[in-house]
């Protein structure tokens, strides 16, 4: 072979392609070997590459107009990485978090603290004390220090530690000043401490004459002057002063000094959860007379079941994820099933395919007990009811019922089923379901994943008839295969027994209604409708019940190495409770390598990085957000500090910033951290967020939480040994959330906001409302009876579109900042919004939405209603009425407002005349169909029934459909005269079963099958169509060896009184039940947004608008529209249109010559109004004194083409027409009669202001 072919032998040409390319790697060896090799080692030893992210703005939230409601802007914020700082050793770290601290504190900086030690906590002495005192103790501490005078005590007091040098020291009054500086108000005070005393003064770069003058400050009042006043001003700012180990334990100091702490004692080292478990089993206690502080998770969540929504629990069929529905009703009865118990029910679906209906089927009278009971009570007796409770299933769809009804269960669902928990989180959970929720619950079914739908009634009545007990009801879907229905099988007439009940009462006799509230396919079941239902017990009930806090603090003591728990192994709680908590800390401090020449709470700051540091998880590439907003002064003074340690740096964030405060706040919402189950497996889960975002909570941040939330950008960057950037090689840029538009306009928002603000500062002093715009001034009266102002310290106002449904503002007064939420709410600002006494139904509630989620008696708001339905009946518009001045039925008496006040009538009155009158005794007439004092026949008669088909027919009985998930909106209620009889029973039943023992007479002998018999006797009165007459309870009692006339401790009236007064009289629908709801009072209850609709519907003729507060949804840089509204109205059936224009007639006269006549004389546009008073029974727990009546005004404009409806109501705002004012001038807003040159008129704060 020659050169030339073996050149071209593919072998050899691979043979010499691979040494050519050998020599050329040899040589670029050799050339960064030698060449450059210092260069390339430098950067092996010195440079790394990581990923950096950069957190995505949210989306922007703005008004109609485009005004910014809720954007981001740009702070200063501390961070960590916790990879580079877990390479430090724990000696460095340590010294690294102190630095840090030290800087934070001294600079007043709020930062992140997690951690769930507290030091110095004030604590009650005994647990008696806790029920005694009607203040928590940090409030009692607030008040002694209001009440003797201590406030420029607490503004001089300090702490510097004995060994100042290295250490830090901290100023009270710096707390006072952050306070104040976080409600955004400027404040150029600084501090010192010079040979052992503080010094207050102001910041030298300052006019300070200008500033004071600015703020309407005096001109000689000192820095320290305007810190004490500040405090003295706003309770707020004080409890945040005292938020603070250090405050706190000053703060007892000058009250030890004083011989002021009483039974308050200071705990040296407290452990928050322990603390939050606690006060939820006192409060749940207060509610739950079975709960105590020893009960289980278990038995307290089939207690909670039990005694609220287990009825409409089992009254509901649930949707599974695979499509079906389970019905839990349908279930309890397989598990009495089981027992060998059988129940003459049967149980089907509604036509809603929800609602789950009860049938008795057996020959046994059953008296006044429903199906539903009478499942509930069987499952009980059978002692089954547990096992449905917290069967897993049934339990998931029960605690999320009790959720929807702000029930607040404090166990996770993981506990719940726990045979080791000696302090009782199943008997709370049981124990709460019980109540109404149940029967709710056992109404529903629910789609299982891979199965058909479970209904829960069936469940209970399975379990029940297992027991042996036969029980003749039967339970199926409805068509609309959602809703159960449960039909009665047995042949003894029950009367208006309502089935649910029934079957409640038979799963009680049957003992397994435990059973079936803690079934696993039932148990999750009951959790949803007890939060449905409002109650929110704060049980966890997957796995083993238990309560969250004690969940959080087995959690927190495992992962700090405290104790040592294996897989499975649930560890006794009081041994938890009765941990030493110095102990605790001395294993954190020990753990950590922190130095014990370090005082305690110093030791605390480094455990509260290290917290964070631990709760990240494997996350250790996403930076850990510790503090935000630094000043430029502290953050020179940390990039000086930590320069030589990574890890610890200080980046720009976007923060949510709401520019208007507290304006639309209720619309809005706020934001806070991933907490919930839900919400981790939600977002982190399934979204795959950082556990350590920030998500919306409420309002429309939550309702568009995954439309505002933007994608977070991401670099890859090289770094130094240090942490230093040196280069960006790649980088994917934040993408900003998309932009979310509302129907409200901020302007007439802040109008509807400023002038509700006002009416309830001059009502609650008898005082004059004045116009900003000169529409006429206001004086209010005040209350003869007691001879003082209205309360008026809450309400709201709501303005909507008639013509599109759009909510243009809506008002709930007071309201919050939630700026507060911004970057995590502190527990001191959360606590903050909440009355300092809950049991104050009416007392001012910040974080509550009036207008969605309270529903209060209408007044004479729903005489409109009243008059439509009579004209569709065919009343003829101009028949007058003449007015007599009251009607009697039975031993009551019905007056018109007017002959209350000094016996006058109005005379002859057409409908037109009686709307602007507000002519009780007209609508009296209407029920009676003849006027009782002449006996003139007014040809028409209208029956409660018809006054309930119009008001749904209005939209009463639904909810308006805006969109804002949490809190949700609340749904009226209308006349129902079932439900009356029923709730009477209820209540009644529940009153005998705690106190009829205590009537026993002394020779007789009584058991339990006896209590049981009478109460089921006593219950039967309510029904009689003729009432018992007192004498004759009397007798009845007396008979059955009942004292009737025995007046327990504490009571005003003997047994006999109290079942005829209370109870017999008004338990029965009656005549007098339908005359009260002519003029709005009795049954029936109605949000604000409820009836600016419903007048909205009047106005627009009878078009009836599903609400929206969404106009458009955009896109980050608005270049696409995603979504935009369409109105779609509806047509209420009407005989006669033209019987609206009748109506909207008698409101344009209230405002001409009627109620409303003096609000409105000056106005320049021609409305339609309505006032309306209603009355609010009980005692207010805060003054020993009986409530104000509510003050509701609705109304349209203008009259002859309708744009806007206002509904606007008071607590205890004494009478109708003092809400007319803000109407008036939010209505003149929205039609641009307001003059804005004037517009600076409106009432300003004195100081201490923004």
């Amino acid at each position: 072979m020659n050169i030339l072919d073996k050149i071209k032998n593919r072998y050899n040409i691979i043979t010499f392609v691979l040494i050519l390319l050998m020599l050329a790697l040899s040589i670029r060896l050799a050339t960064l070997t030698i060449a450059q090799g210092d260069y390339y080692r430098d950067l092996a030893d010195n440079k790394r590459l990581k990923e950096v992210y950069t957190t995505a703005p949210r989306g922007e939230i703005r008004d109609r107009y485009g005004r910014l409601l809720a954007g981001n802007k740009s702070s200063f914020t501390v961070q960590l990485l916790k990879d580079e700082l877990n390479r430090l050793d724990l000696k460095t770290r340590n010294q690294a978090y102190l630095d840090l601290i030290r800087l934070l504190e001294e600079d007043g900086v709020t930062y992140v603290d997690e951690l769930p030690i507290q030091l110095n906590v004030f604590k009650y002495r005994t647990e008696g004390d806790y029920q005694k005192e009607s203040l928590e103790p940090i409030d009692k501490v607030i008040q002694l220090i209001m009440d003797n005078n201590l406030i420029p005590r607490l503004v001089d007091s300090h702490y510097v530690h004995r060994d100042y040098l290295g250490h830090f020291k901290f100023i009270t009054a710096n707390k006072t000043i952050r306070a104040i500086l976080e409600k955004g108000i400027d404040l150029p005070i600084e501090t010192d401490i010079q040979e052992g005393q503080v010094q207050i003064f102001f910041d030298e770069k300052i006019d300070i004459d200008r500033w004071k003058r600015s703020k309407g400050i005096p001109s000689g009042a000192s820095a320290r002057d305007i810190l004490i006043q500040y405090l003295e001003e706003d309770t707020t700012i004080l409890r945040k002063t005292i938020d603070h180990s250090l405050s706190r334990k000053l703060v007892y100091d000058i009250l030890v000094e004083n011989d002021l702490v009483d039974n308050i004692y200071l705990e040296e080292i407290a452990i928050t959860y322990e603390e939050e478990y606690l006060s939820q089993k006192r409060h749940l206690s207060n509610i739950y007379p079975r709960i105590t502080l020893t009960s289980s998770a278990k038995d307290d969540f089939v207690n909670i079941a039990k005694q609220f929504p287990l009825m409409n629990f089992l009254e509901t069929s649930y949707e599974k994820e695979d499509g079906g529905r389970i019905i839990p009703g349908q279930v309890l009865l397989d598990f009495l099933k089981e027992d060998n118990i059988s129940l003459p029910l049967e149980i089907t679906l509604a036509d809603d395919n929800s609602t789950v209906l009860y049938k008795y089927t057996g020959n046994e009278d059953l008296g006044d007990e429903s199906p539903v009971n009478l499942l509930i009570r069987s499952a009980e007796e059978a002692g089954i009811l547990i096992d449905f409770v917290t069967d897993e299933e049934i339990l998931y769809f029960l605690q999320l019922q009790m959720s929807n009804q702000g029930i607040s269960l404090i166990y996770s669902i993981d506990e719940l089923t726990s045979e080791d928990l000696p302090l009782g989180a199943v008997e709370d959970f049981i124990d709460t379901t019980k109540q109404s929720p149940l029967k709710n619950f056992l109404e529903t079914s629910i789609q299982r994943e891979d199965e058909d739908r479970l209904i829960p009634g069936k469940v209970l009545l399975d379990l029940i008839r297992e027991k042996g007990v036969e029980v003749p009801i039967e339970a199926e879907l409805g068509d609309d295969e959602s809703s159960v229905i449960y039909r009665y099988t047995g042949n003894i007439d029950i009367g208006d027994e309502n089935l649910v009940d029934l079957l409640i009462n038979y799963a009680e006799r049957a003992g397994v209604l435990a059973d079936f509230i803690t079934r696993d396919d039932i148990k999750y079941s009951v959790q949803s409708q007890l939060l449905r239902d409002g109650i929110n017990p704060r049980i966890s009930v997957a796995n083993n019940f238990q309560y969250v806090e004690i969940n959080n603090l087995i959690q927190f003591y495992t992962s700090s190495k405290v104790i040592d728990v294996e897989e499975g192994e649930n560890p006794n709680i009081q041994s938890l409770l009765n941990k030493d908590k110095e102990e605790v800390f001395k294993k954190l401090r020990d753990r950590y390598e922190i130095d014990e020449g370090l005082s305690i709470y110093e030791a605390r700051k480094i455990l509260i990085i290290h917290e964070e540091i631990r709760k990240q998880g494997y996350l250790a590439y996403n930076p850990i957000n510790i503090a935000y907003g630094i000043k430029d002064a502290t953050v020179a003074k940390i990039e000086e500090t930590s320069a030589e340690v990574p890890g610890i740096s200080v980046s720009v964030e976007p923060v949510r910033y709401y520019p208007e405060g507290h304006s639309a706040a209720h619309i809005l919402g706020y934001l806070g951290k991933i907490s919930q189950a839900n919400e981790i497996e939600k977002y982190v889960e399934e979204l795959k967020y950082s556990p350590n975002e920030l998500i919306g909570k409420t309002g429309i941040e939550e309702s568009f939480e995954e439309i505002l939330k933007g994608k977070n950008g991401v670099k890859e960057v090289e770094v130094d040994s240090v942490g230093n950037t040196t280069g960006v090689l790649t980088e994917e840029k934040p993408i900003p959330g998309n932009n979310v538009y509302l129907t409200i306009d901020l302007k007439l928002q802040q109008v509807a906001e400023q002038a509700l603000k006002h009416t309830l500062e001059e009502i609650s002093r008898g005082g004059t409302y004045r116009s900003p715009w000169g529409w006429g001034d206001y004086t209010y009266g005040i209350n003869k009876r007691k001879r003082k102002p209205y309360v008026a310290n809450s309400g709201a106002v709501v303005a909507i579109d008639v013509k599109t449904g759009q909510v243009l503002a809506s008002a709930s007064y007071p309201a919050y900042d939630p700026n507060l939420f911004s970057t995590g709410i502190s527990k001191t600002d959360w606590e903050s919004l909440f009355p300092e006494n809950d049991k104050d139904q009416l007392a001012p509630r910040p974080l509550y939405n009036i207008v969605t989620q309270t529903a209060v008696e209408p007044g004479s708001i729903y005489k409109m209603a009243t008059g439509l339905t009579a004209l569709e009946k065919g009343l003829d518009p101009k028949l007058r009425i003449r007015d007599m001045g009251k009607v009697d039925i039975g031993n009551d008496s019905f007056k018109c407002h007017i002959w209350t006040g000094g016996g006058r009538t109005h005379g002859f009155v057409n409908v037109y005349e009686a709307l602007r009158d507000s002519c009780n005794y007209y609508f009296y007439t209407l029920a009676l169909g003849y006027n009782q004092k002449t006996g003139a026949n007014i040809g028409v008669k209208i029956d409660v029934e018809d006054i309930a088909e119009m008001s749904k027919k209005l939209g009463l009985n639904d909810k308006t459909g805006i969109e804002i998930n949490i809190p949700a909106e609340v749904s009226g209620v209308i006349p129902d005269p079932q439900r009356k009889l029923l709730n009477t029973k209820a209540l009644l039943k529940s009153v005998l079963n705690r106190k009829l023992e205590k009537y026993y007479k002394e020779d007789r002998e009584y058991d339990e099958d006896f209590k049981e018999k009478a109460i089921e006797e006593i219950l039967t009165w309510l029904e009689y169509d003729e009432p018992l007459s007192r004498g004759e309870v009397v007798r009845r009692l007396e008979d059955m060896g009942i004292n009737s006339e025995l007046r327990l401790p504490g009571d005003r009236e003997g047994l006999a009184d109290m079942i005829k007064y209370t109870y017999i009289n008004y338990g029965s629908w009656r005549l007098s039940d339908t005359i009260n709801v002519t003029i709005g009072q009795g049954a029936g209850a109605y949000t604000p947004i409820q009836m600016a609709n419903y007048v909205a519907t009047i106005a627009n003729g009878g078009y009836k608008h599903k609400l929206t507060l969404i106009d458009n949804v955009k896109n980050y840089n608005n270049s696409e529209t995603q979504y935009a509204h369409d109105p779609n109205p509806d047509r209420i059936e009407l005989n006669d249109y033209e019987n609206l224009e009748h109506i909207k007639r008698g409101m344009k006269m209230v405002s001409e010559s009627g109620t409303a006549r003096r609000v409105f004389q000056n106005f320049p546009i021609e409305v339609g109004v309505k006032t309306g008073t209603a009355q609010k029974t009980g005692i207010n727990p805060s003054t020993g004194e009986v409530y104000d009546d509510f003050a509701w005004f609705v109304g349209f404009a203008p009259y002859d083409e309708p744009e806007i409806a206002v509904a606007a109501l008071i607590f205890q705002g004494g009478s109708g027409g003092y809400a007319g004012p803000m109407v008036r001038d939010i209505m003149a807003e929205y039609l641009g009669l307001n003059d804005s040159s004037i517009d600076d008129n409106l009432p300003y704060e004195n100081f201490p202001t923004r």
